[in-house]
């Protein structure tokens, strides 16, 4: 599968995950929200690969474009 999270998206999409988690363990310390956990690992696992499959199957890519030759 090619790459389909730009710079800027994946950037947001760690930070948002780390975020999330964070949050999670403010609101729920004993133990972290499941819901926190599966939310980091989707946008941490998108933001450093690149690939996100519900941009595949939507067709969107937030990459940028290469230039025309």
């Amino acid at each position: 599968m090619r790459q389909n999270v730009g710079v800027l998206d994946s950037t947001l999409r760690v930070g948002l995950g780390f975020g999330l988690l964070f949050v999670g363990f403010l609101l729920h310390p004993q133990p972290a929200s499941w819901a926190a956990y599966a939310g980091f690992l989707i946008l941490a696992i998108t933001g450093f690969t690149g690939k996100c499959l519900l941009y595949r199957i939507l067709g969107i890519t937030s990459c940028a474009q290469d230039a025309p030759h």
